[in-house]
């Protein structure tokens, strides 16, 4: 190799020893920001469109009113769900380690509607001003609670292995009135303010009056022997 050559190679080695040096030195944090990607999509004017390899759209993304909207189509191309955000309530769906819930409430919070289903049980409850509607049911047993004036159970329905029974409550949340299914049939009770019992009627078809817990009166009379 001449002398010219010896000069040629040893320059190109130092330069690409600058340039590689110069290439894949550490990028300063700043550059690395810059170079990042932007964490957002842009959803256009009609909406984000979310198509299947058959050009079916099964979702879209969109905004309408200014809030934003999120439409779900079914297999025949129709909406079939659909969410829009707006500023007078909110919607909030969780899935936890036995089930999951769904609440629907107002901006306040003066209203609620959830729904609830777990491993052992599925709930229902409704508020409006603290005045609560719920159901619940746990497989075996179903309880109804409806809400009366000052935000008390005004009827109550259970159900049960024995069948059903229904408690009218009165403004003091006492038990008014009762009516039950028996394994022999029905029972009705009538009680007093104080919640004592006033009288009952059987599925034998008698009736009995009681005063201060005693029977006062009872038809057909009781025949003694």
């Amino acid at each position: 190799m001449t002398l010219r050559h010896t000069l040629l190679f040893s320059l190109l080695a130092v330069a690409g020893g600058v340039l590689g040096s110069w290439l894949f030195r550490p990028m300063p944090a700043q550059a690395q920001q810059n170079l990042r990607s932007e964490n957002q999509v842009l959803v256009p004017t009609d909406g984000l469109r979310f198509v299947t390899e058959q050009q079916r759209t099964v979702a879209v993304i969109g905004h309408q009113g200014g809030n934003a909207i999120l439409v779900l189509y079914d297999a025949n191309g129709r909406p079939s769900v659909g969410l829009t955000a707006g500023t007078g309530g909110s919607v909030t769906v969780r899935a936890q380690a036995d089930g999951g819930s769904v609440e629907v409430a107002t901006l306040d919070g003066t209203s609620t509607a959830r729904l609830a289903a777990n491993a052992s049980s599925a709930n229902l409850e409704a508020t409006f001003r603290s005045s609560v509607f719920s159901v619940s049911n746990n497989g075996a047993n179903t309880n109804v609670n409806i809400p009366g004036p000052n935000n008390m159970t005004a009827i109550q329905l259970l159900t049960g292995q024995n069948g059903g029974q229904v408690t009218v409550y009165g403004p003091t949340s006492r038990s008014a009135m009762t009516a039950e299914g028996t394994p022999t049939g029905g029972m009705l009770t009538l009680r007093d303010g104080s919640g004592k019992t006033t009288a009952t009627v059987s599925n034998a078809g008698t009736f009995a009056s009681f005063k201060e817990g005693r029977v006062v009166w009872q038809a057909p009379p009781v025949v003694k022997n």
